[in-house]
């Protein structure tokens, strides 16, 4: 990776008591709300720890990931990893590693680990359903693709799709439309630049791997006087659209339902119970006016 390691845990330590010696599951990068109604049923405790994306370009975002080594067992009882986002920059075997040096902690992660209890969201369907609705619907032929980090999981899944799409509508596979990011709205601005300036190709749509980066995209291409949709329809993934106010057509992933589930495994583990090696849960693709529909 080209970074310096973060700190190797030191072994466990005496978790600190609270009142009636209530369990807590502490949430890397987790949002504090999905976890919130388990842990209230459970009458646990929660506590949030933001280290934001695992060794980012950005020196600057890369110094939240000491955070990551306020966690252990001195301050909770069991570790719910949101890897599918801090697992942006690293790979698969990197993620794993991870995780494992919360050991002997009950560890579940919200995204594919290998080895340990994962709840993801279908990354497949959606993405597919999504290029099927811009070949049907708005009869779009040279589309883009702004894919994530190869060797992610969750990237390489939703790629997949975009590339199965093509095949299945008889639509010729053409590697200069696909431009290798990252999850980013930097990665969708680059994209532009890279399809337009560097390569020069025409496209009509532009399927990119997360709302952000299909956000960057979108105001590149504008500034460029492009219309989008009209002249070029966009899609993302995550459905997070209100977070940037734009109506971008998405992947709805169940981000949400997928923390709750994992806070649910990582009690579970705690009380001495098996859970599933991994939990999918579905994905759909929902239109907005990116693509050149009015907002379901």
């Amino acid at each position: 990776m080209g970074q310096e390691p973060l700190h190797e845990k030191k072994g466990s330590a005496k978790r600190f008591a609270w009142p009636g010696q209530r369990p807590t599951v502490g949430l890397l990068n987790l949002a504090w709300r999905y976890a919130a109604p388990v842990t209230r049923k459970h009458n646990a405790n929660q506590i949030n720890f933001s280290c934001g994306e695992l060794y980012p370009p950005d020196d600057v975002a890369a110094q939240a990931n000491v955070v990551a080594d306020l966690a252990g067992s001195e301050n909770v009882d069991a570790l719910v990893v949101w890897s599918d986002y801090i697992g942006h920059h690293i790979s698969a075997q990197e993620m794993k590693a991870f995780c494992e040096r919360y050991r002997p902690l009950p560890v579940v992660s919200v995204g594919l680990v290998e080895g340990i209890p994962s709840v993801l969201v279908d990354n497949y369907q959606g993405v597919l359903e999504g290029m099927e609705h811009l070949i049907h619907m708005h009869d779009r032929r040279r589309i883009a693709c702004v894919r994530g980090t190869e060797g992610n999981v969750e990237a390489d899944e939703r790629y997949q799709a975009y590339v199965d799409a093509l095949a299945e509508h008889d639509i010729p596979f053409d590697e200069a439309l696909v431009v290798v990011g990252g999850f980013g709205q930097s990665a969708g601005e680059a994209a532009v630049h890279i399809l337009l300036d560097e390569r020069q190709v025409e496209f009509d749509a532009l399927v990119a791997v997360s709302d952000e980066a299909a956000i960057g995209a979108i105001e590149r291409l504008q500034e460029r006087g492009i219309r989008v949709p009209q002249e070029v329809s966009v899609i993302g993934f995550d459905d997070e659209w209100e977070d940037y106010m734009v109506p971008i057509s998405s992947v709805r992933a169940a981000w949400r339902e997928a923390g709750a589930k994992a806070t649910e495994m990582a009690l579970a583990l705690l009380r001495g119970e098996q859970v599933p090696e991994k939990v999918v849960l579905p994905s759909r693709f929902v239109v907005h006016e990116s693509c050149g529909c009015s907002s379901s």
